[in-house]
């Protein structure tokens, strides 16, 4: 219906504009004044409201964000080289008692015998007299000096500096980062290249562990025998 009453009033004013306006004649708005001004307050009063929920959006998911942890870089210690301490040297059993024999009584003198009559008497030195004069035995040879066996290379112990260039440039290398010395041969051990080596073991091929002692082992290498420090 309004529609319809603004396009009558439009009707109407046509047909006036060209006559003289009377009272009953209807005044027709102007074009600006029936265009609807745009509503600017609205629109500042929508972007003010805007841009505060954007602030507050933001504002809230800030702050619901949380802080960042921040961890701090774990330090993990370098395992020290085991290090297998020496056992103490146990001490040596002591010496079982040795028993003493309690001295015997000296034998006593046989009794004298009765003086000889004079017949033994003289009869004594005619013997005595013919031991005088009966031949000296010649005297017997002394014993000869008893030679001792050379020394062979499997007996002696040498340094490794005193070993054969040609042996000494085939051992092979060793790295001794433990030994445990103990009265008992069982207990021994040693820490060779990162092996647990008893007496007796190989800590290489044709390398033989003999003997573990307090500051030095015996090894044999192609019939030689010979010690190294540590």
């Amino acid at each position: 219906m309004s529609y319809i009453l603004e396009a009558l009033k439009r009707a109407d004013a046509e047909r006036d504009r060209g006559a003289v306006p009377t009272l009953h004649s209807h005044a027709m708005p102007a074009a600006a004044q029936t265009r609807p001004r745009a509503p600017i307050a609205n629109w500042i009063a929508a972007g003010a409201l805007l841009a505060l929920l954007v602030v507050a959006a933001l504002w809230w998911t800030l702050g619901r964000q949380p802080a960042p942890v921040v961890l701090a870089p774990v330090v993990t210690p370098s395992p020290a080289p085991a290090v297998v301490a020496a056992a103490p040297a146990l001490p040596a059993a002591p010496a079982a008692p040795v028993a003493v024999a309690p001295p015997r009584p000296a034998p006593s003198a046989p009794p004298r015998k009765a003086a000889e009559p004079p017949r033994a008497a003289a009869a004594r030195p005619a013997a005595s007299a013919a031991a005088t004069a009966a031949p000296p035995q010649a005297a017997a040879p002394a014993p000869a000096p008893r030679t001792s066996a050379a020394p062979t290379a499997a007996s002696l112990i040498y340094n490794v500096a005193e070993l054969p260039d040609d042996i000494r440039a085939q051992l092979p290398k060793l790295s001794i980062s433990g030994v445990t010395y103990s009265a008992q041969a069982a207990y021994r051990m040693l820490i060779v290249n990162g092996q647990v080596l008893h007496e007796g073991d190989e800590p290489a091929p044709g390398l033989t562990l003999e003997t573990i002692r307090q500051k030095d082992m015996v090894l044999r290498f192609k019939g030689y025998r010979y010690s190294v420090g540590y």
